[in-house]
C-alpha cells in the first residue's frame, strides 16, 4: 500500500507538473532529455525541461547521501532492523521532507493561480527535486522490478512475466513461483495507482486548478507519518 501511495504521488506530480508547468516532466526524465534534445531545433523550449532535469538530480543526489550515510552507519555498528520495519528511519524523513516541500510547491501554485507573478518553473523546480528525492530514497529497498516514480521499468517488467505466465514458461525454481506472482501483483498495482492519480489529476486541474498539487501532498504525508510510526529503533540517529 504505502508503494502504491508513492506510485500516486509521483502520477499526480507529473500530470500536474505537464499540464501546468510548461509542459514538463518530473519523473519522467526520459521525456525531458527528449525534449532537451528537440530544442535545439526550436521544436520545445529548453527552459522547462532542464529546469525539471535539473531539480530531479538535486533531489537524488541529496536522498542518496542521506540514506547512504545512514545506511553504512548501519552496517559499521552491525546494527538488526527490529521486526515489522517497513523501511529505515531516514527513508521516512525524506518522505516527509518531500512532503513538506511538495505543500510549499502547492502553495507557490496556488498563489500563481490566484494572480500572483510567479513563473511556473519556480513550482516546476521544487516538485523536480521532491520526485528525484523520492527516487533516491526507493533505491535502498531494492524492490525487484518495481519502480514507483518512472513506470516504463515496471510496464517492462510485467509484461515480461506475464508473457512467461501465457507461454508456459518455466521459472527458475517451484519456491519463487509465490513471489513471481505477487511482484506481478504489485506491477499491475502500481501501473493502476500512477495511471489514476494522473487522472484525478487532470480532473483537479482543469475543475480546480488551485488544488491540483494536494494529491501528492496527501499521499506522501501519509506514507511517510505511516513509516516513521513504524520505523522503531531504527533511526536516523542510531
Amino acid at each position: 500500500m504505502l508503494l502504491i501511495l508513492l506510485a500516486m504521488a509521483a502520477g499526480a506530480a507529473d500530470g500536474w507538473s505537464f499540464l501546468g508547468m510548461g509542459k514538463a516532466f518530473v519523473a519522467n526524465m526520459t521525456g525531458n532529455t527528449v525534449l532537451l534534445g528537440i530544442s535545439f531545433f526550436h521544436l520545445h523550449g529548453a527552459l522547462h525541461p532542464a529546469a525539471a532535469l535539473g531539480g530531479y538530480v538535486v533531489g537524488v543526489a541529496l536522498a542518496s547521501y542521506v540514506t547512504g550515510r545512514h545506511a553504512r552507519r548501519i552496517q559499521e555498528e552491525n546494527l538488526e532492523p527490529p521486526e515489522r520495519v517497513i523501511w529505515s528511519r531516514a527513508v521516512s524523513w525524506i518522505l516527509l521532507a518531500e512532503c513538506a516541500c511538495l505543500a510549499a510547491a502547492e502553495a507557490v501554485w496556488f498563489a500563481r493561480c490566484r494572480g500572483a507573478g510567479i513563473p511556473d518553473y519556480v513550482p516546476l523546480i521544487f516538485v523536480a527535486v521532491c520526485i528525484g528525492a523520492q527516487s533516491g530514497a526507493m533505491l535502498q529497498l531494492r524492490v525487484p522490478g518495481i519502480v514507483t516514480t518512472y513506470i516504463t521499468g515496471t510496464w517492462t517488467q510485467m509484461v515480461r512475466g506475464l508473457t512467461r505466465v501465457i507461454t508456459g514458461e518455466n521459472i527458475a525454481a517451484p519456491v519463487e513461483k509465490p513471489e513471481f506472482e505477487e511482484q506481478l501483483r504489485m506491477q499491475g498495482q502500481i501501473l493502476v495507482a500512477y495511471f489514476a492519480s494522473a487522472v484525478l489529476t487532470g480532473w483537479l486541474f482543469y475543475h480546480a486548478a488551485a488544488l491540483t498539487g494536494v494529491v501528492p501532498v496527501i499521499c506522501l504525508g501519509v506514507a511517510g507519518i505511516y513509516g516513521m510510526l513504524r520505523g522503531g529503533a531504527y533511526s536516523l540517529s542510531d
